[in-house]
């Protein structure tokens, strides 16, 4: 004859069923998290190739913003699919998304924070641009809608959580926490900043 569960052993079922749960719910949280990294790194490797293109055309001098590069590559590849603001219509974006009220525009969405653009826009200072081409630690393009992101009016948000980017020499590098929330375009968590 079967018996039935006790109360203490129902109880244990549930909670094996319970925890099972949130560990297979984890690892699907970090499986997407790091698809979403992965995605952003393609992106901004094929800019990074169309950045390289650019340079011996223009005597070795880097572009002065990612609108420069628009026909090196696909417009899709400019675009994070993070990005709350890839599917704005009708509207002139900023040129850099980490410079929301800059003056250069561009008709087509740009994502990704470009060093070159933060050192004209004189958010940060770094080396001429061939000493700065040889700081493997310095990061090139950066990616700020892994985190958290909180948009506000006139392309400005707030954003918590992980920077994407990928240095000078094309390595990709996760600061895991940049603090905040934070307004966009903090040059120091996009380029140079490093984990503790």
């Amino acid at each position: 004859m079967a018996r039935g569960f006790t109360r203490s052993e129902t109880l244990l079922l549930f909670l094996v069923v319970l925890l099972a749960g949130a560990i297979i719910g984890s690892f699907a949280w970090i499986g997407s998290r790091q698809n979403v990294q992965e995605s952003e790194a393609e992106r901004m490797r094929k800019v990074y190739v169309a950045l390289s293109m650019y340079e011996p055309v223009f005597d070795g001098r880097p572009a002065p913003d990612l609108h420069a590069i628009r026909d090196l590559v696909l417009p899709i590849d400019l675009v994070s699919e993070r990005d709350p603001y890839a599917k704005v219509n009708g509207s002139l974006f900023p040129n850099d998304p980490g410079i929301p009220t800059g003056q250069r525009q561009s008709a087509h969405r740009i994502s990704f924070a470009y060093l070159w653009a933060h050192q004209k826009a004189k958010r940060i200072k770094v080396p001429n641009w061939s000493a700065t081409r040889l700081d493997p630690k310095i990061g090139l393009l950066a990616s700020e809608w892994t985190g958290e992101v909180k948009p506000q009016k006139n392309f400005q948000a707030q954003v918590t959580g992980p920077v994407i980017r990928l240095n000078t020499d094309g390595a990709l590098y996760v600061l895991p926490d940049r603090g905040g929330p934070k307004p966009l375009g903090d040059a120091q968590d996009l380029f140079i900043r490093r984990s503790k």
